[in-house]
């Protein structure tokens, strides 16, 4: 039997977002990101998912992402476990990513967001 996504269930772009004690970087980069998503003329034609992966780093990354949810539509928070590297943890996103397209962004936005929609 096949399954389709129901229409409310469908996500278009999945962003994954690694972030290994970045409790005083998320809170900036989260707001940041749902600027943008509701601004770019591309991006708020889209249902977007973004999930955070934090490993246990010892800091309140994890609570600063809990107070950034009502930014967002779709905001998932995993946590992995124990520290094991930057790879297993954006496997461990993507890996769980709903979207018909999945990226994965650093917590630093290393890249400008203006490069999303490309």
């Amino acid at each position: 039997m096949l399954h389709k996504k129901k229409p409310s269930q469908h996500i278009d772009l999945s962003i994954v977002i690694p972030a290994l004690r970045e409790e005083k970087r998320i809170g900036k980069t989260l707001d940041e990101l749902a600027d943008f998503i509701t601004s770019d003329p591309l991006m708020k034609t889209l249902r977007v998912e973004v999930i955070v992966v934090a490993a246990e780093g010892g800091d309140k990354t994890v609570q600063v992402v809990q107070t950034k949810q009502k930014k967002f539509s779709h905001l998932l928070i995993l946590e992995p476990g124990p520290v094991v590297g930057k790879g297993r943890d954006v496997r461990f996103g993507i890996l769980r990513a709903k979207g018909a397209a999945v990226m994965f962004m650093d917590a630093d936005l290393a890249t400008p967001l203006k490069h999303m929609p490309k």
